[in-house]
C-alpha cells in the first residue's frame, strides 16, 4: 500500500511539473498580457509630448514587440509636431513600459487646441488592448499672444453752425494676429447730446 502511495503521489507531482511547465511555455488567452496606450495632453510651450505604452504584465522571454504610428489629427505634422514615421518598439522581458515622444513646435499664434492620433500596430508577444490614443497640444498663447485694443481721446471746437467731425483711432498694440481683430464700437452720451 506503502509502495501505491508513493507511485500515486509521485505521478500527481509530475502530472503538477508538467501542467506547470506548460503555463509557463504556452500561456492561455486568459493569461496572456495585453498592450495599451493612453491620451496625453500637453501645453504648446511644452518641448514635447509623450505617450506611455503600457503592458499588462510584464513582458515575457523575448520581449514585446510592436510598431507606433503617428498621423495627423488637427495638428498639422511640420507646423505643429515632429512626426519621425513609424517606429518599431521592443519591451524587454521583465518590463511593462516604453515612451512613444514626439517633438512639440512652439508659435506665437493664439488658436485653438489641437490634437494627434497614434497607434500600435504589429504587436508580437502580448495581445491589443486599447491601441488608439489621442495626444492634446493645448494652446497657451492667448494670455501672452493677443495685442491690446486702446481707443484715444479727441476734442473739437463745435462751431457755430453745420456738423464738425470727432475722429477717434483705435490701435493696437502689436499687429493683429492670423484672423485679424473684431470689435464693436459704441456712442452715448456724457454732457453732450444727440441730437
Amino acid at each position: 500500500m506503502r509502495v501505491l502511495e508513493g507511485l500515486a503521489a509521485a505521478r500527481v507531482a509530475v502530472f503538477a511539473l508538467v501542467l506547470a511547465l506548460g503555463c509557463l511555455l504556452f500561456p492561455s488567452a486568459a493569461q496572456a498580457q495585453t498592450i495599451s496606450i493612453a491620451d496625453v495632453s500637453r501645453v504648446e510651450s511644452a518641448a514635447n509630448i509623450p505617450f506611455t505604452i503600457q503592458l499588462s504584465s510584464p513582458a515575457p522571454a523575448g520581449g514585446t514587440r510592436f510598431r507606433v504610428t503617428a498621423s495627423n489629427g488637427t495638428a498639422t505634422a511640420g507646423a505643429d509636431y515632429s512626426n519621425p514615421g513609424p517606429l518599431d518598439f521592443t519591451i524587454a522581458q521583465g518590463s511593462s513600459r516604453a515612451t512613444f515622444t514626439l517633438p512639440l513646435f512652439d508659435d506665437p499664434i493664439d488658436e485653438a487646441n489641437e490634437t494627434i492620433n497614434v497607434g500600435i500596430t504589429n504587436i508580437i508577444g502580448a495581445t491589443a488592448g486599447d491601441v488608439n490614443a489621442v495626444g492634446t497640444i493645448i494652446d497657451d498663447d492667448e494670455a501672452a499672444g493677443l495685442p491690446s485694443l486702446s481707443i484715444n481721446d479727441v476734442s473739437v471746437t463745435e462751431g457755430n453752425a453745420g456738423t464738425t467731425n470727432a475722429t477717434f483711432t483705435v490701435s493696437l498694440s502689436a499687429p493683429a494676429p492670423a484672423g485679424g481683430v473684431t470689435f464693436n464700437v459704441l456712442t452715448a452720451n456724457g454732457t453732450a447730446t444727440t441730437p
